[in-house]
């Protein structure tokens, strides 16, 4: 079962539950071959400190369909390169299991992989359509299932409210691959490359020396990390080539589901986007509606061109925020349309995870279009799951018309930059009346306001 070759402080007896004894001398890493693989094999992992990793030989052989598809796959260079993360319960369908979720979703990936490399002309279509196929794809699901089954076998700390993670790295260079580290907030985590160079483990020798164990495509790695209760973790370097394919599935713990999986949509923080012209009345209305906000905890996020967020103090000046209950963030000196999106997706994000607030009020800037902003609610990662749309939902787009100016603005020819108080940035060539336009036509929801100045015609 076990092999000689790295150091440990004490020779060490193996008693394991595949029926198998062995002495391990100057080892801390356990061998299983392929025919010695079954229920409880790596229990001991768990039970004694002193083993830091096991290395279940073989477990794809040689020659086997799944190691040349993967190789024929990753010979595509950067055109099949990529980090693919699945976690369970993410985008799962209802009642869906992580297997089957796992398949389906991996599927339309490579899909849309196998679309590309013909678009592309990099594969003919039959060559790439193998890229894509359900029978393969059944059997590296089925390898994971297995290594995940591994998983548990060998994890000390288990929960069924804790959730799977597999990772498919896909032609890419880890930056940590030069050098030896191990995993200070994992538990087991388990490896396998299908094609490349493959990880290696190592250790201290009593002489300090580093002694080295590589590891063959094929082989399932099981690493204790920082988290485990090894008496010295894992430690290894990930492949070094550029072609490559690896498989890495670990435990999360059940606090980090929602950050990594989402809210249920009855759990979504529901969102309201507030636009309008500059001087149409957006943060009165705003002011009236946080001062009759009937109990509720409410969030609220102003943005504003200038470097001194205005709207920001007079909302304070106009309304008493509770401290446990309310919370106000400014987003200042840059437009959430453009220039701060990405501070308004980590903003808006964050507040959803705090689970404390029934609501959040969102006043963009005078000159803000509210399509683009309305657009981070469906925006996407490069593997097309929701950004923030797994944890909030758009529920209202509310434009306030300024009753006495909108016509004679919506006749005029100038430009955004033409009007100084409007901040717009250098470089900015949309019109007024273009703006106007579109911050009305997005609104399910508008208010006309000052109608006490214009008479009825008007």
């Amino acid at each position: 079962v076990l092999k000689r070759g790295l150091a440990c402080s004490a020779t060490m007896v193996l008693a394991n539950q595949c029926g198998a004894r062995a002495t391990a001398v100057e080892t801390s890493i356990m061998e299983l071959m392929p025919d010695q693989v079954q229920s409880g094999c790596v229990s001991e992992l768990r039970t004694n400190p002193d083993w830091n990793a096991c290395v279940v030989k073989g477990s794809i052989p040689k020659g086997s369909l799944l190691l040349g598809w993967a190789r024929k796959f990753c010979n595509k260079g950067e055109y099949a390169a990529g980090e693919l993360v699945y976690y369970e319960g993410r985008e799962a369908l209802e009642g869906e299991r992580f297997g089957d979720q796992l398949l389906r979703q991996v599927h339309e990936h490579l899909s849309f992989c196998s679309d590309r490399l013909i678009q592309k002309e990099i594969a003919k279509p039959d060559e790439a359509k193998r890229i894509n196929d359900m029978q393969t794809l059944n059997v590296l699901v089925n390898h994971i299932e297995h290594m995940m089954k591994l998983c548990q076998e060998a994890s000390r700390a288990w929960s069924d409210h804790d959730f799977w993670c597999v990772k498919l790295e896909l032609n890419t260079m880890n930056a940590r691959n030069d050098v030896f580290h191990h995993d200070a907030q994992v538990n087991v985590r388990l490896v396998c490359t299908l094609t490349g160079d493959c990880i290696v483990l190592t250790e201290k020798n009593s002489l300090n020396r580093l002694v080295h164990h590589p590891t063959n495509m094929g082989d399932i790695i099981l690493l204790k990390g920082g988290m485990s209760d090894a008496s010295k973790p894992c430690v290894y370097r990930l492949p070094y080539s550029t072609e490559q394919l690896v498989i890495t599935v670990d435990r999360v713990p059940a606090a980090q589901r929602e950050r990594l999986v989402g809210l249920k949509p009855e759990e979504k923080l529901p969102v309201t986007l507030l636009s309008g012209f500059l001087g149409a009345g957006k943060t009165t209305l705003l002011t009236h509606v946080l001062n009759n906000r009937e109990g509720k905890r409410v969030a609220v996020l102003v943005n504003d061109m200038a470097s001194i967020n205005v709207d920001g103090q007079l909302l304070k000046d106009g309304v008493k925020l509770h401290e446990h209950n309310d919370k106000m963030i400014e987003l200042q000196n840059g437009c959430i349309c453009c220039t701060l999106k990405e501070d308004l997706m980590e903003s808006v994000r964050e507040l959803a995870l705090e689970r404390r607030f029934d609501y959040l009020l969102i006043e963009s800037t005078g000159i803000s279009e509210p399509l683009p902003v309305a657009s981070t609610f469906v925006a996407t990662d490069g593997m097309g799951y929701p950004r923030i749309g797994g944890v909030t939902r758009l529920d209202t787009l509310v434009t306030v018309v300024d009753s006495m100016n909108f016509l004679k603005d919506y006749q005029s020819d100038a430009k955004a930059i033409d009007r100084k108080e409007l901040g717009a940035e250098e470089g900015d060539e949309r019109s007024i009346v273009n703006l106007l336009v579109d911050q009305v036509e997005i609104a399910n929801v508008l208010i006309l306001n000052k109608i006490d100045l214009v008479t009825s015609k008007e």
